[in-house]
């Protein structure tokens, strides 16, 4: 599959759920580096479906199972960008997984490795409304901390379990997230790294380093997407960046 088929496809079921915003512009444009393309090419190619959606693809074209599979990869980071999987998006997706006999292991790890070339997804923190309406900062504060806490643990537990049942290539690539997903330079990268993340975690099996190094990584990109108090009123309530402070109706952190 050619350059230009390639972005019309990935084009295309960014479409499939509405027009494209800039955000997945800007993810669709990274993505089609990471499938071979340079960035002025992949700008150049996508700005032809920028604000209208490509013709109906078909995958004549694409022949190359490595590149096949490469392109699933891209279509699952493009579909949990937005934070859902939408059943509109499915038939990008199927046509491949059908025509090239994908297995269901080989669609947990391209999976896995899609959801971690994307920053974990920070919950919104939830207090009692009735504390709020009362105007009880003190018990909301408290509440809030609670809350995030929990969130914390239940990501841990998430992240955890997405590494148990990565293989030690996605293992790689995760840790090698958002360069390419070329194994001999995201092998080369663990190789240079493995040295400082033994004295950092100790003796460990190499599959064991990159996990304990990943969910280090994850849960700290995770951990900056709050705020610990609002900016604006002070109120000391730990909340979503972007989110509505309780007290102030401000945003929390802008």
């Amino acid at each position: 599959m050619n350059d230009k088929d390639l972005t019309s496809y990935l084009a295309a079921a960014a479409w499939a759920d509405g027009p494209i915003t800039g955000a997945e512009q800007d993810l669709a444009e990274n993505l089609l580096f990471g499938l071979g393309l340079e960035r002025d090419d992949a700008e150049c190619h996508f700005e032809e479906w920028k604000f209208k959606a490509p013709p109906a693809p078909d995958l004549t074209s694409l022949t190359d199972r490595d590149q096949a599979l490469a392109l699933l990869r891209a279509l699952l980071t493009l579909s949990y960008s937005d934070g859902h999987f939408g059943l509109e998006e499915l038939p990008y997706l199927t046509r491949i997984l059908d025509k090239f006999k994908v297995t269901s292991e080989e669609l947990k790890q391209l999976r896995l490795q899609a959801c971690y070339y994307l920053d974990p997804d920070a919950q919104m923190v939830n207090v009692p409304s009735e504390l709020v309406e009362a105007g009880r900062w003190d018990d909301v504060e408290q509440a809030a901390s609670q809350a995030k806490s929990e969130l914390r643990a239940e990501t841990e537990n998430k992240i955890r379990k997405d590494l148990l049942a990565a293989s030690f290539e996605t293992l790689q690539l995760v840790l090698h997230r958002g360069r390419s997903y070329d194994l001999a330079e995201a092998g080369a990268e663990f190789a240079r790294r493995r040295e400082s993340m033994l004295e950092r975690f100790g003796a460990m099996t190499d599959e064991q380093l990159l996990q304990a190094q990943i969910m280090l990584i994850a849960t700290a990109k995770w951990e900056r997407q709050y705020q610990l108090s609002c900016s604006e009123c002070d109120l000391a309530a730990v909340g979503r960046r972007g989110d509505v402070c309780p007290r102030c109706g401000e945003d929390y952190g802008g």
